[in-house]
């Protein structure tokens, strides 16, 4: 059902057609909210969840639930490549105008020259048929389309064997 939906916000989102509702959102809301939802994953896959906040007052323009999907969807892929005992780090600061929402894992890292891959539809850095990580290859490819259409950017930087940190910064309230 997850690769269903995931084909269905993608074409909504190649199609121009889908439905933002945005509104003044907390951060710190937003990002509490993530953590939980993804608590018993976290729990399962025996690696913890940090959270800092620079300054609890900080309101971004967001539509709630497409931001809380993009949110969701680097906790979970932080989870998924990070080793057991080892904890995902989240930040949320502000910059130049701008929310700014780091998500940092301690895993395998990113391999250079792969934002085509990574950003890519149905592409995943590691595509062998045996691979060790499940999923589509569109989660980060529909996050990025959501970040651009509330005026913001998203991006990573990684290093092998040490981890990546994916950053997505939008425009303060």
């Amino acid at each position: 059902s997850k690769l269903i939906n995931d084909l269905l916000d993608l074409q909504k989102l190649e199609s121009g057609q889908m439905d933002y509702e945005f509104g003044t959102n907390c951060m710190k809301t937003l990002v509490e909210e993530a953590i939980e939802s993804l608590n018993p994953l976290a729990e399962s896959s025996e690696v913890k969840i940090e959270m800092t906040v620079s300054n609890a007052d900080i309101f971004a323009h967001v539509d709630h639930s497409k931001f809380l999907q993009v949110l969701c969807n680097l906790l979970s892929n932080a989870i998924k490549f990070s080793p057991k005992g080892s904890a995902v780090e989240v930040t949320v600061s502000q910059n130049l105008g701008a929310a700014i929402v780091q998500v940092r894992d301690h895993g395998i890292g990113i391999p250079p020259n792969s934002r085509d891959k990574v950003f890519g539809k149905f592409s995943q850095i590691d595509s062998a048929d045996d691979r060790n990580y499940e999923g589509s290859g569109l989660g980060l490819s529909i996050a990025e389309q959501i970040v651009t259409a509330h005026q913001g950017t998203i991006d990573y930087v990684s290093e092998l064997k040490k981890g990546t940190t994916f950053t997505v910064a939008v425009p303060l309230a």
